[in-house]
């Protein structure tokens, strides 16, 4: 057993591009992202979740668990991004748009398919991580 490498420290700070998502309508996007790992974002996250869950219908508390996530994966998880346009022109980055996106309920599709790309970007950020300490621990 190799042990070079047992006093690595894995930052989730950094996060990383991610693109070339498996979704028609994102080409061209790209994700500054957090892996959905990231321990700021859980702590929100399931401090969110634990006030939805105090509601006694089942289909509320999923549509509030749906909302409420949406601000801490803003604030935690997305940096920035490229690709995303409003009317053509490059849409700058903001938490504020970002909840905006996360918890739009549009004819278009366009909250969903963002919701799944957030979800999907960031799950492969993690994986991408677990792959790297995989290899670590395979050495």
């Amino acid at each position: 057993m190799d042990i070079l490498g047992f006093e690595d420290k894995t930052s989730l700070d950094d996060g990383e591009w991610v693109k070339d998502f498996p979704f028609t309508g994102l080409e061209g996007v790209e994700f500054h992202i957090r892996s959905v790992h990231y321990k700021p974002y859980c702590r929100a996250r399931d401090s969110l979740y634990r006030a939805a869950a105090l509601s006694d219908d089942p289909a509320k508390q999923e549509e509030l668990m749906a909302v409420i996530s949406a601000p801490a994966a803003a604030e935690h998880l997305l940096i920035n991004w490229r690709g995303i346009t409003l009317g053509g022109k490059e849409a700058k980055f903001s938490p504020d748009l970002a909840v905006k996106l996360l918890t739009a309920d549009d004819s278009h599709g366009v909250g969903e398919k963002f919701r799944m790309a957030v979800g999907w970007a960031s799950a492969k950020v993690a994986d991408d991580l677990m792959a790297k300490v995989d290899a670590v621990a395979k050495n």
